[in-house]
């Protein structure tokens, strides 16, 4: 009797060993790509991760929190889609999907998500990145990159030539580590801040507003301004030669622009 129960014990440990391997498996999925690789992923909650990987194919592991979730993918050409489905009338999710993509070092991405942040590091190309209550952080690229954020932040660090535009009703927006090469730069948000922190060999010319909040430029040639019957301030000036074009607004935060 005892030699049958560690029969079963034996088989049932294989049996689940098994079925976690298989589970694994079926959260990786890999995509042969050519010369033009893009991604379009949407999803409702859970962080998504994308990071260089090898140049002729793209590599998606997920996380599933509630088995209930679907992932679906599907392949046109270059081309990589993959959504989350949630089924139809029915709630408290345990969470969402969490993706982490390896990815060419070039190529265009278009990732929306709804509660889940966005990070993506050393991908150069067209990006179209945005989510509602998550933060969108990018590094070390460069490219067409448009950054929407509702009510997270909007990172951008290490940049080279590169035109963007980034937007945040309630989050912050901040630029660092770069010389803002490129341009055209927008970066606008609601009631939170802007804070532009650039190198010293930059070149640009500035305009910026902000309705009610305060404004700080310690770069020489950038200059600030009050309205004289509100609280409206202005900042105006160009730095270095005014190569690029830079674009700073926020309604009720803050603004500043300094030599990092």
């Amino acid at each position: 009797m005892f030699t049958k129960v560690k029969k079963a014990l034996a088989l049932a440990a294989l049996t689940a060993a098994v079925s976690l391997a298989a589970f694994a498996a079926e959260n990786v999925r890999e995509f042969d790509v050519g010369g033009q690789p893009a991604l379009d992923l949407s999803n409702i909650s859970g962080k998504i991760t994308i990071t260089p990987g090898d140049s002729d194919r793209i590599v998606v592991s997920y996380e599933l929190k509630d088995d209930r979730i679907e992932v679906v993918m599907e392949q046109d050409g270059d081309r990589v889609y993959i959504r989350t489905e949630y089924p139809k009338g029915e709630g408290n999710f345990r969470g969402g999907v969490v993706f982490d993509v390896k990815f060419p070092s070039q190529g265009e991405l278009d990732v929306n998500s709804v509660s889940g942040d966005i990070d993506v590091t050393g991908i150069d190309g067209e990006h179209g990145l945005q989510t509602v209550s998550g933060k969108v952080s990018v590094s070390d690229l460069s490219g067409e990159l448009k950054l929407n954020s509702v009510s997270g932040s909007v990172i951008m660090t290490g940049i080279g030539e590169a035109e963007i535009r980034a937007n945040s009703v309630s989050g912050s927006i901040k630029y660092s580590g770069g010389d803002l090469l490129g341009g055209p730069y927008k970066f606008n948000t609601t009631s939170g801040s802007v804070k532009v922190l650039h190198g010293v060999d930059a070149s640009y010319r500035v305009r910026g507003q902000s309705i009610s909040g305060s404004m700080n430029a310690n770069v020489e040639g950038v200059n600030i301004s009050k309205a004289k019957y509100s609280n409206i301030r202005s900042l105006r000036g160009e730095y270095n030669g005014g190569a690029v074009s830079l674009d700073v607004n926020a309604v009720s935060g803050s603004v500043r622009v300094e030599i990092e």
